[in-house]
């Protein structure tokens, strides 16, 4: 689980997919969420170096890992984090306990797609082509086109923060990929 700096944790496997065994994992630049990805990928029994700019480093943040570990509670795929409204959708590949969100209210929902995709062309057009910033590359292509290919079939309404401000559309297929619609 990685809590992000505005505070959505992600901690997701997609199903049927090959378990990805972590043994050691390098994370370039701490924060918030660099140091929170050391901490979780550790309890899991990986070794972790954390590589930041001089000057810069675990002393530095050392109050806040404090302040915030015995807050942190990981959460199973699936689980609903907020029971009703905001579930965990497994998203495997892009990053060891990746998830998406669905959200609903009433009759509508939103699906955060986290780091599934990063470019709103290449990403959907070519969901394929591996993104430099995936860890297990192969995994991050089936759940990209998991994910897009069900959010088209049932034109859902997604948000993905790295497509263009607002980062509100809907995919649909095109060729043998996607194309995404902006809302």
């Amino acid at each position: 689980m990685t809590i992000v700096p505005w505070g959505v944790r992600e901690n997701a496997t997609v199903r049927n997919q090959p378990e990805v065994v972590m043994s050691r994992i390098v994370i370039i630049g701490g924060g918030p969420a660099g140091y929170e990805a050391a901490l979780v990928a550790a309890q899991l029994d990986a070794e972790v170096t954390v590589i930041e700019a001089e000057g810069a480093g675990v002393g530095q943040h050392a109050k806040l890992i404090a302040a915030i570990t015995p807050k942190v509670s990981a959460f199973e795929p699936g689980a609903d984090i907020i029971p009703g409204a905001v579930k965990a959708v497994d998203i495997k590949g892009h990053t060891p306990g990746h998830s998406g969100y669905m959200i609903r209210s009433q009759n509508k929902s939103l699906f955060y797609v986290g780091d599934t995709v990063h470019h709103f062309v290449v990403s959907t057009h070519k969901p394929e082509w591996p993104c430099g910033f995936d860890g297990d590359a192969a995994t991050s292509e089936a759940s990209r086109k998991a994910v897009l290919g069900a959010a088209a079939a049932k034109g859902q309404l997604i948000y993905a923060f790295h497509f263009p401000f607002p980062g509100l559309g809907k995919v649909k297929s095109k060729d043998a990929g996607f194309e995404w619609v902006p809302n």
